[in-house]
């Protein structure tokens, strides 16, 4: 439950001893200096080859049979940001690793892609989606390379 559920599901006010006594405020202010409040994600689509194609197939035949995708979640390093691939099953960890990092405007070699479950790291940029088990979607994670440099300020 959020907090702002939780201070929903409260009161706004209790009348005590002829006072009007506001109950939401102080409390929201104790949660918020206690407990720190999550950080929205913000969510970036990445315009793919396999999302540009799904578009083009929709609008010029619905009918047809939608091919085989996997919708991958990837989120950055600090957790602000979920980053959204729809990509073909045949392409591959480096088609990944290419677009977030295009997406990024970062180099494609200071970060790797994981998976927290099964722990799995993903270094075979020839590996494609569906051999390494990223069909039909995947929750996957970026952390920087290890021995990698920190960016340039």
């Amino acid at each position: 439950m959020t907090a702002e559920k939780f201070l929903s599901r409260l009161p706004k006010y209790v009348i005590r001893q002829g006072e009007v006594i506001d109950i939401r405020g102080p409390i929201r202010d104790t949660l918020k200096s206690c407990c720190p409040w999550p950080v929205p994600v913000q969510e970036i689509v990445v315009e793919t080859p396999a999302l540009t194609a799904e578009r083009k197939r929709i609008q010029e035949s619905p009918e047809s049979p939608a091919p085989r995708l996997s919708m991958l979640r990837v989120k950055s390093e600090d957790g602000e940001q979920a980053f959204l691939l729809l990509m073909r099953s045949e392409d591959t960890v480096g088609d990944v690793r290419d677009l977030l990092a295009q997406a990024r405007a970062v180099d494609a070699n200071t970060f790797e892609i994981f998976r927290p479950f099964p722990p799995t790291v993903y270094e075979d940029d020839a590996l494609t989606l569906q051999a390494a088990g990223l069909v039909p979607n995947a929750v996957l994670l970026l952390r920087a390379r290890r021995g990698a440099l920190p960016p340039a300020p």
